[in-house]
This record gives C-alpha cells, structure tokens and sequence, in this order.
C-alpha cells in the first residue's frame, strides 16, 4: 500500500497465479476449450521455469512492463524468485525466501508420499474424476497431513502438542486400535484413561488442517503443483556436471 515496503504510490505491484493451480491461469481444474471437458489427466506436466516465462509474458506483452524493479517470494514462490533472477535483462533485484537451487530427494519423497495418498483414493480415476459428485477427498485430505506434517520440526510439534489428548470430534466416531496405536496412559496429560472417546491432540490438529483443505483446493491441482515443485532445478541447462533432469 501507499508508504509500505511494497510502496503502490511508486511501483506497479504484480501478483499472478501459476500454472497448474486451482486459482487462476490455467490448470487441471480448468475446462480444455478443444474438448468442453476439464483437463483432469490430459493436463501436461509444467515447471516453475514454464510459470516465470508466462508471467514474463504477461507483464511485457499484457501490462507493457519494460523492466521489474524487484520479484519476492517464498517456497514456491522463491522458486519462482530465484528462477526471475536469471532473467537479468528484465529484473534488478530478487529477494528469495525459504528455497534452494533444486529440489532435495527428501523434497521429492515427500512430495510423492502425497501424491500416493490421491492416488490411492478410488475416487481418483486417474485424474478424471468428477470434482462435484466424487471428489478424492480422502486422498487429498491425507496429502494435506503429510504436508502439514513436514511444515514442523520434531522439537516443534514436542513442544507445541507433546503426548496431549483431547476428546475426538463428533464427526470421527470411535476408531479401533486407538489405544495399541497411541500407548500412554491416564496419567499422561490431558489423559482420562478413555481411549475410545480420546485421541493425541497431534491427530486432532492434522484431521482438522486435512478436512478444512477440502473446500479450497482440487487432488489433480495438488498432484500438478507438488510435481512442479520437484522440477525445480535453476541450475538445470545453465551449467555443466549434475544434472536436475527435467523441469526447473
């Protein structure tokens, strides 16, 4: 706004969505005009690299932006960062946050731990499946408590949850094997030795952030998007020895 950091009375600020989203621009979720029906499965695999050579395309061709004075952003957004900074004729400055070079293993492992999860969903059918009338939900509620899982370190959730327990959300029902599963007993805090009417707040919080995801996002965008973070690679065709493999 006027004054900020970002100072709208100097500086035409920029905020577009990417490829593979359920936001905007163009992605899985979206309706393919060659065939009347939603891309689902025949969406092609894009890259961070693909997004910031749109967006590119849509300040010089769409705003008439001769030069950015600065791009910012973090995770997925300081891929995109890091990949402006490459585009030294265009961007001054770049200011990336909370990303490397590429794409870990670990990264990747993660990422396909969730796509599994929506795949695993009979609902899934391959990424063709009817959004209104049989969603993935399960599958991608499960994605969401991987993803919220790994946003923690070990310390972290110690800290935040430990062994606390809490009564379970209506909704849940009774769930067997709860007590073989979680161990502990009524002397643990929050404990009342209850098991079939308690859970481990831990699981509490990962059901909720799983559930709340579904009314805002769509599987085949999630399995698009965590497939363009695994491209990420800016040092892909740009230098000799490792190579990142496609994408970047």
């Amino acid at each position: 706004g006027p004054g900020c950091v970002f100072d709208t009375d100097r500086y035409l600020v920029v905020c577009a969505n990417i490829l593979g989203s359920c936001y905007g621009t163009t992605g899985p979720a979206d309706v393919d005009p060659k065939t009347g029906r939603r891309y689902g499965s025949a969406f092609p695999e894009v890259t961070v690299r693909d997004t910031v050579n749109l967006h590119r395309r849509l300040l010089e061709e769409g705003l008439g932006v001769r030069s950015v004075s600065a791009v910012i952003g973090g995770s997925l957004g300081g891929m995109q960062s890091l990949e402006w900074a490459f585009h030294e004729d265009f961007v001054r400055r770049a200011v990336v946050i909370a990303c490397g070079a590429h794409h870990h293993a670990w990264q990747i492992g993660i990422s396909e731990t969730q796509r599994q999860a929506i795949y695993g969903d009979p609902n899934w059918q391959g990424g063709d499946y009817d959004p209104k009338l049989s969603p993935p939900n399960t599958g991608l509620s499960v994605a969401r408590m991987i993803a919220m899982f790994s946003y923690r370190t070990h310390a972290a959730y110690e800290r935040k949850f430990s062994r606390l327990r809490q009564a379970k959300a209506p909704s849940q029902g009774v769930r067997g094997g709860d007590e073989a599963a979680g161990g502990g007993s009524s002397g643990e805090a929050g404990g009342t030795g209850d098991y079939d009417d308690e859970e481990f707040s831990i699981q509490g919080y990962l059901q909720h952030q799983g559930q709340r995801f579904l009314s805002r996002f769509d599987a085949a965008s999630y399995v698009c998007l965590t497939k363009l973070m695994d491209s990420h690679d800016v040092g892909r065709g740009r230098r000799s020895g490792r190579g990142g493999g496609p994408g970047g």
